[in-house]
This record gives C-alpha cells, sequence and structure tokens, in this order.
C-alpha cells in the first residue's frame, strides 16, 4: 500500500513530524514500512510510504485506514469528516432476488448525462502517487475513492445493458443473484466465452448474465468515452464466496482482492455517498435513482475486559502498571465504545475492526500495541522448581538414549494407515482412515522413502502409541518401541569386503539395549495369537519371540522378502517391535527389590576353552544358564567364538567353541585351581547333560 504523504497531511496534523518518525510508529505498532522514497509527480515532489499491512487489518488498505490508525499512534483526531449522505430517489423499478448465499449488500444507481471531462490535476497526483495510472474522469474517481476507503466499485454502460436486456422504458428489472451453471460462459477477462462452474457467484439481468459477483463484469458492458448514462454498483459478498470464486476462474482483480481481504458494511456506506459527492462537485452527470439491497443485520460485537488480565498478560512499565483510567483512555484512543463496570469494562468494537478483534485477549493485544510493547518490562520470571520425572518417564528416556548411542535416528510415522481394525468415523482421505496396532509398517515405509532419496542406511527407531480392538467397541492404547536397521554393509577391518549385517550381528544390538537393564530376555520361535499383526512382515524362519519371566513382550526378525521387494529395500533388513507397557511393568518389579553393587575385582582373569557337540535344536541360552547355575563362584562369562558343521559331526549336530572367563575378588587364581574347576565342568557336560565334549 503506497501512501502519499502530501495526501496524508490533508487528513492530519503531521507538519512537525517526518515520515520516518510515523514510519518508526507504524513499524513499532506492527505495520512493516518497507520504503520511503521521494517522487517528483508533475511539479510537484512527494514522499511516498510503502506499507505492508498484516491479512487480519483490510481497513489498513485504503487512506483513511491508515490516517485513523496513525492519529490513533498519536492521539489525534483526524481531520476529515463523514461524507454528506446525498438524496437518491428509491424509485428504479427492479427488484433484487438473491438464490444463492454470499451477497451481503448491492447498491446500483443510475447516473444520467456524463460530462467526461479532464481529470483535476490534484486527482491525477494521487493516484499516481498509489502508481494508478489516470484514464478518464469517472473511473479515476471510482479509483480514487478505492483508495480512499477501500471499498471497490463496478461501473457498466447503461445503454448497453438496455440494449442487451431488451429493455422498454418503466418495465421492472429482475436482478439475480445466483450460482452459476457449469454450462454457462460469460465475454469476460477478454474471452468472448469464458466457461463459468458452479463455484461462480453470478449477477443477472432480466436472466442476462451481467458479472461475475464480486471480481468483475462482462466487457461488453464496459464504459467508453462515449458513454452517456452509468449503472454504479457498491457490493459487499462472503470473502469466502469470492475467493473460491476466484480460485475456480483463475484470475484475481483488485474487486475480487478487497472482498476476499474482507469489506466493512459502514465503511461501505460511506464510500458510496463520498463517490456521489465527488461526481457532484466535480459536475460529472445526473444521480438518477438507485436501488439498495441488503441482507445483513447489525449486530454490535460485546467483549468484557478485565484490568486484571491486561496487568497479568502485559506486565507493568517501569515497575509500575498501567491504572484504570489510562487503560480506558487508550480503549477511547482505539475507537471502542466503553461501559465501565466493577473492576471491568464492556466494549463495544468499532466495525472496521470486527473482523480481527473478538476476543479478551486481542483488546489486550491492542493497547499493548498502542503503547507499545518495548515499554513494558521483558525481564522474565524466576525458574520454577521443574516437577521431578516420573519413574515410567526416565525408563522411556533412558530407552532414548540407549537407541541413539547404538547409531539409530529417532523418527516420527503416522498414527493412522490405509488398513486395519479400528477405523475412524471422519478421515480426512481413505489413505489414512484406520489406527495403527504397530510402529514397524511405518518405520518401512520410512526406509523406502530414504532409499527413494538415495539414503540406503536402515537404522531409525521410533517410541509410539499403538491401538488394539480389545473386545467389541472396547479400544486399547499402547506405547511400543520399534527399529529397523541392516542396510548398511559393514566390515571388521579396511582390508575386508563390506559385507551386510548377520542374523547374530543385529540380534547384539537387541542384547545391548536389554543389557542395560536387570532382567533377562528369553529368544523363543513359538508362533502365537498376535494381535500386532507383525508375523507377516518377517521371515518365516528367522524370528524371534521376546520374553521376560514367561511374558511376551515383543518380536525381533528378519524383513520378509516380499516386503523388501514389494518395498524396495536393502536385501537384508531386521526390525523388533516392543511393549514398553510389558516392558517397564518388568522393570518396576526390579526397581521394587533392593539392589546391591559388588567391587570390582582387581585380579586378573583367566581363560579356558572348550568345545562341545550338540543338538543343533538345542538351545545354547538354556545350556550357558545350566553351567553358570553349576559353577556359581569363579565362573564370570561365556562367550561363542566358534561354530563348526562338517563331515566328523553327526547330522543334526554342531559344534560350538565357549570361551569361559574365571576371576576371583580376593586373590589371583592359579592355572591348577581352574583346571580342577574346568575339569568338574566338562565331567557335568558329559555325565549330566549328555553331551559330547572334544
Amino acid at each position: 500500500m503506497q501512501i502519499s504523504w502530501n495526501w496524508l497531511q490533508t487528513l492530519l496534523d503531521i507538519q512537525k513530524i517526518s515520515p520516518e518518525q510515523i514510519s518508526e510508529k507504524l513499524t513499532m505498532a506492527g505495520f512493516e514500512v518497507e520504503n520511503i522514497y521521494k517522487q517528483q509527480i508533475g511539479e510537484t515532489e512527494d514522499v511516498i510510504l510503502d506499507i505492508n499491512p498484516t491479512i487480519n487489518r483490510p481497513d489498513m488498505f485504503s487512506m483513511m485506514g491508515v490516517a485513523k490508525e496513525i492519529a490513533i499512534l498519536l492521539d489525534q483526531d483526524i481531520v476529515v469528516e463523514e461524507p454528506e449522505i446525498t438524496k437518491v430517489e428509491n424509485n428504479l423499478l427492479a427488484s433484487v432476488n438473491a438464490e444463492a448465499d454470499g451477497c451481503i449488500l448491492y447498491i446500483g444507481t443510475i447516473i444520467n448525462n456524463l460530462n467526461i471531462k479532464k481529470t483535476p490535476e490534484w486527482l491525477q497526483q494521487r493516484l499516481q502517487a498509489s502508481s494508478i495510472k489516470p484514464t478518464n474522469i469517472i473511473i479515476d474517481c471510482i479509483n480514487y475513492v478505492t483508495l480512499e476507503y477501500g471499498q471497490p466499485f463496478l461501473v457498466m454502460d447503461l445503454d448497453k445493458l438496455y440494449k442487451k436486456i431488451q429493455y422498454i422504458e418503466n418495465d421492472n428489472i429482475n436482478i439475480n443473484i445466483r450460482q452459476a451453471n457449469s454450462f454457462e460462459y460469460l465475454d469476460i477477462f477478454k474471452e468472448p466465452r469464458f466457461p463459468l462452474s458452479e463455484k461462480n457467484l453470478v449477477i443477472t439481468y432480466n436472466n442476462y448474465l451481467t458479472s461475475i459477483a464480486g471480481i468483475a463484469n462482462s466487457d461488453s458492458l464496459i464504459m467508453n468515452l462515449d458513454t452517456t448514462s452509468i449503472l454504479l454498483e457498491a457490493s459487499i459478498f462472503n470473502s469466502r464466496v469470492v475467493s473460491m470464486s476466484s480460485k475456480a476462474c483463475g484470475i484475481n482483480t483488485e474487486v475480487s482482492i478487497r472482498h476476499e481481504k474482507g469489506l466493512d458494511i459502514k465503511q461501505c456506506y460511506s464510500a458510496y455517498y463520498r463517490l456521489l459527492n465527488l461526481m457532484q462537485q466535480l459536475g460529472l452527470g445526473d444521480i438518477k435513482n438507485n436501488f439498495i439491497f441488503n441482507n445483513y443485520s447489525i449486530s454490535n460485537q460485546i467483549i468484557n475486559l478485565r484490568f486484571t488480565s491486561v496487568y497479568q498478560v502485559l506486565g507493568p512499565i517501569n515497575n509500575q502498571f498501567l491504572s484504570n483510567s489510562d487503560l480506558i483512555n487508550l480503549l477511547y484512543r482505539l475507537r471502542f465504545s466503553v461501559n465501565h463496570k466493577e473492576n471491568m469494562v464492556e466494549l463495544q468494537v468499532p466495525s472496521h475492526r470486527s473482523c480481527d478483534v473478538t476476543r479478551e485477549i486481542d483488546v489486550i493485544e491492542e493497547i499493548g500495541r498502542i503503547v507499545g510493547f518495548n515499554q513494558f518490562i521483558d525481564i522474565l520470571p524466576s525458574r520454577l522448581t521443574r516437577k521431578p520425572l516420573s519413574k515410567r518417564e526416565e525408563f522411556i528416556r533412558k530407552i532414548y538414549c540407549i537407541l541413539n548411542t547404538l547409531g539409530l535416528t529417532e523418527v516420527v510415522t503416522y498414527s493412522l494407515f490405509k488398513n486395519g481394525k479400528i477405523r475412524i468415523t471422519n478421515p480426512l482421505t481413505l489413505d489414512y482412515a484406520y489406527l495403527r496396532n504397530n510402529l514397524l509398517q511405518g518405520l518401512i515405509k520410512v526406509c523406502q522413502h530414504n532409499m527413494t532419496q538415495d539414503n540406503h542406511t536402515l537404522e531409525c527407531f521410533e517410541i509410539g502409541r499403538v491401538f488394539y480392538d480389545h473386545s467389541q467397541e472396547i479400544f486399547k492404547e499402547h506405547h511400543h518401541i520399534a527399529a529397523i536397521f541392516g542396510g548398511k554393509c559393514i566390515r571388521s577391518s579396511w582390508q575386508d569386503v563390506p559385507r551386510p549385517l548377520t542374523w547374530f550381528e543385529a540380534k547384539g544390538i537387541i542384547e545391548q539395549l536389554f543389557e542395560q537393564f536387570p532382567f533377562r530376555i528369553q529368544w523363543t520361535d513359538i508362533i502365537d495369537d498376535d494381535k500386532s499383526n507383525l508375523i507377516p512382515l518377517f521371515h518365516p524362519n528367522r524370528f524371534a519371540n521376546l520374553y521376560i519371566n514367561q511374558k511376551k513382550i515383543g518380536i525381533f526378525g528378519q524383513i520378509h522378502p516380499k516386503i523388501i521387494k514389494i518395498y524396495n529395500l536393502s536385501d537384508l533388513a531386521y526390525g523388533f517391535e516392543v511393549n514398553i507397557e510389558d516392558l517397564y511393568q518388568e522393570y518396576y518389579k526390579f526397581l521394587e527389590v533392593n539392589s546391591f553393587f559388588s567391587f570390582y575385582s582387581n585380579y586378573p582373569s583367566i581363560a579356558k576353552d572348550l568345545s562341545i557337540v550338540i543338538p543343533i535344536k538345542f538351545s545354547l541360552e538354556n545350556l550357558i544358564q545350566e553351567i553358570q547355575d553349576k559353577t556359581i563362584g569363579l565362573l564370570e562369562n561365556i562367550e561363542l567364538f566358534d561354530e563348526y558343521r562338517g563331515v566328523s559331526i553327526p547330522e543334526g549336530y554342531h559344534s560350538i567353541g565357549l570361551r569361559f572367563f574365571y576371576r576371583s575378588r580376593i586373590k589371583t587364581l592359579t592355572l591348577h585351581a581352574i583346571e580342577k574347576i574346568h575339569e568338574d565342568l566338562k565331567n557335568f557336560l558329559k555325565d549330566q547333560l549328555k553331551l559330547i565334549v572334544r
């Protein structure tokens, strides 16, 4: 919005104030002044303020709106008076019918005996200051009043209109405001047959299409220098209706843009009478008669403002709060009607601010804006003591830290799926109509997106909620953790060939997670009833259920080859999903037990290896547990370092190499003492477990 300083001086007493000072005040009040520059218009030098109003202030897209705002900031009254109401005979034989919603106000005025002459110099200069090129005096007057009040007007050549509708004197004109039909066309936007749609609101005179409401008139009705009579239109249409219609046309006009921003009924009447007065003063024609159609009810918007709310939100100025009388004076400056009550005021919002001032906090913002937010003390209150985290929240945060330490990246996915069991009643799209019952499906889609972006590293996790249909019309919500990894090839040293992650290496990542907690995980391949429907996502022979104390908490496995192919993932990818609620319950049981700490031994350990032939189906985990129960005391740890299947090993068996670490907390162990313990261990494996020791 380009504002002429010379024009502004006719509205306000700003002789002793510079444009830069006004710019500073407007900026602090929330209006960006993009530029201030001098411009030579004819023989007059002017200063232009290029203001960028915010979208919630449509009143600021006019000279009167800007002048009123500056008057409030300077605590002045605007100099200009309200335009005199021109008496116009309301005897035009016209009936207006609004079949469709959207028309708020529609005024038509006939002006005969046009006297089209040269536009006055002062009016041309004010238009040029706003980058509007003068054309003819009728259009110039309309553009001038639009700039002044922000109300757009449209004009039709009356003789052309009468010819199109075959009007006979003293006949009644039927004006209809309705939705367009999809098969209708209009001569508009320099296209003889511009197609209309049902989204367009149109105006017809005796069933002849004259305009798209709130956008533009037909090209066949445009006035020219030979025009002798015009129909002047002033209107207000619903901003949403005009916006939808404008998008359907794919064209924005000055009229449609102002309608979309929002127009004020009171301002519309003021602009209408201002334009009629101006045309009379310039002797441009005879104002004959008019018609007025309105479809609105004026209701005074009331807001209750509590003084305590102002103090709590804005705070003090120089260690002192604004007094009640100061606040009331500020409200009067903002053009509110004030009804003072005990500890509060009842405010009536001015019509030009009814769009953006609707709540108490909006009024408080206006007060802060006028005083200046920089005037209030900006010291933050002292930091309040944080409430300690719950044990459950600490547990979840610990999981976050562990997974980040393991090199996984957290992602967040949608909680809605295309398919599922729990359907929401009002889905935005059919692709997101069901609540998710697992996290792993979302992670697979995330990996697919990363693969298309040439990011082949699949190492991510998510902690979120899933939903189960516990019984008919009863649903349960659980907290889960899921992760997927394996896309990155690894190698033990720089000279090795890169290779994919193996099952045991992937399993080791899960074990590193659970090693941080004081419970033991059992791994089984038993297929059970899985409500999360995760089993189909895994390879049928390469997955394991995770248990703690005979209670299932989750599942781990290799992603099914079909899933890999569908989503174009890496050849080997692994994933797991665990119920945090079940995991925390087991964790909480351990918290209730008194924990104790043991000293770390300062003495060296002794390692002894043993090769054992066991059935393939024999659980290595159970074997290690049996050994640890037998050799309580000096045995510190057992590690698997080798597996062999060959000619010397019977079918259905394999040879495993176990390394046993012995350590004492009170002395250095001798080889002789360890040999005796180790020999007893061999006998235990042979005699009681019936295993072959090599």
